[in-house]
């Protein structure tokens, strides 16, 4: 399979999706084919390209509830990977992301798919109900390359497993250039708040905690377009370690105990709402609940890619912002 040429990025105008436009981008001095497209649901005036290290991606507005208005614009660009970074409600995996994948399947010249993965397993994650409305798209997936591939079609997709983002163990860190840290993640606390010198943990903190820092992860998708192959998962790997180690580490560098609140199972289920008017309501709880129940499970970064991208361990990253 030839490496990627052509390649639209669906959400890639923030977060995670603006960190790969990025560093496919900075690929283009040494790679001057790269065509790199960003789609987007609507186009600010001010924000028609995204520009970075000398280089332009134009930004195009989609309809992700047509899979005409997909496909056209897919097709005028020639695109010959997609790589999705979409996020929030079911709307978005149960509609945006299948129809995305709808469209990308009627043009010839597609022959690569990654959908919206770039956090810990889904298919391992079995607590968190956004994470399991990604497994469809994974099932249909299998079986579309199953497919061509009996019919002789050149098709592959990966999913991007790359854990938590690490840059939150950054808010609210005392540096003068402190909001540097966050790259384009907003900032938000999740388990441990440094500032204050508290955290969450559920249970006895042996269950594991997989991040990867938002910018080792821009830069590790935008090399992986240039694999000869794409293997099922590609897996990026800053550091992985239990709950409890990352608490050690956290004191070590702040110099300081934590103030840990330790919930049990039952009380975080407790807080669960049986009705949530979105399916993110519950989400905070039913991650600490996953990392508890040990659905992170240890991994390394995809060895075809050891030598070129180089992640940021915690430990670097925490005394790079808090030392």
């Amino acid at each position: 399979m030839a490496p990627s040429q052509r390649i639209a990025i669906a959400g890639g105008t923030g977060k995670i999706g603006l960190h790969i436009v990025e560093s496919l981008l900075s690929l283009k001095a040494s790679l001057p084919f790269l065509h790199v497209l960003v789609l987007s649901r609507s186009v600010k005036p001010e924000q028609s390209n995204i520009t970075f290290a000398g280089f332009s991606a134009p930004v195009v507005a989609v309809d992700y509830n047509n899979v005409s208005s997909i496909e056209s614009v897919l097709r005028e660009h020639n695109i010959d990977t997609v790589i999705s970074t979409l996020f929030g409600g079911v709307d978005v995996f149960d509609v945006a992301q299948q129809n995305l994948l709808t469209a990308s399947l009627n043009i010839s010249t597609i022959h690569r798919f990654a959908p919206s993965e770039l956090s810990w397993d889904s298919e391992t994650a079995d607590s968190v109900a956004i994470y399991v409305k990604k497994r469809p798209i994974l099932q249909r997936l299998r079986e579309i390359k199953a497919s061509r591939t009996r019919e002789g079609i050149p098709f592959e997709y990966t999913k991007f497993v790359t854990g938590m983002v690490m840059n939150i163990f950054a808010v609210g860190n005392p540096k003068p250039n402190g909001l540097d840290a966050m790259g384009h993640f907003p900032p938000m606390y999740f388990m441990f708040d440094l500032k204050k010198g508290t955290a969450e943990i559920l249970g006895d903190g042996e269950g594991m905690l997989w991040t990867s820092r938002i910018q080792d992860i821009g830069e590790f998708v935008a090399h992986a377009t240039q694999l000869d192959e794409w293997p099922e998962q590609l897996d990026l790997v800053g550091d992985v370690r239990s709950v409890k180690d990352v608490k050690r580490l956290v004191e070590d560098i702040l110099g300081k105990k934590l103030d840990v609140t330790y919930h049990s199972e039952e009380e975080l289920q407790s807080k669960l709402d049986p009705n949530p008017s979105s399916i993110v309501n519950n989400m905070f709880f039913e991650v600490l609940l996953g990392f508890g129940r040990g659905e992170v499970k240890r991994s390394e970064t995809y060895a075809g890619l050891k030598d070129v991208v180089k992640p940021v361990g915690l430990e670097e990253y925490l005394r790079e912002w808090w030392a």
